[in-house]
């Protein structure tokens, strides 16, 4: 498990974005392809050159590894209009 991961781990959502915002900037999660397509900045001519986290290569694997980091936090958010708080469900749920 690496540095950011264990910082991570039982934080408060707000924390954990903060701190997911600053080391993984939304503009560089993919690559845009011709065409409006995207890829993981992670493959190299389509293929993955490596995972996040060894311990995540599934999707399953990865929610299991988001609930345990979370402590069963917040998983699902949603809200009723742009203007509207966000309303958010666990992981469990």
């Amino acid at each position: 498990m690496d540095s950011l991961t264990n910082s991570l781990r039982g934080t408060s959502r707000r924390r954990a974005e903060s701190a997911l915002h600053s080391v993984i900037p939304m503009e560089e999660q993919s690559i845009l392809l011709p065409g409006g397509e995207r890829i993981s900045h992670l493959c190299q001519n389509g293929e993955l050159l490596c995972y996040r986290f060894e311990d995540a290569q599934t999707l399953y694997e990865a929610f299991q590894c988001g609930k345990g980091f979370s402590n069963d936090g917040d998983c699902l958010g949603w809200r009723e209009d742009s203007n509207s708080p966000y309303q958010w469900i666990s992981y469990s749920k």
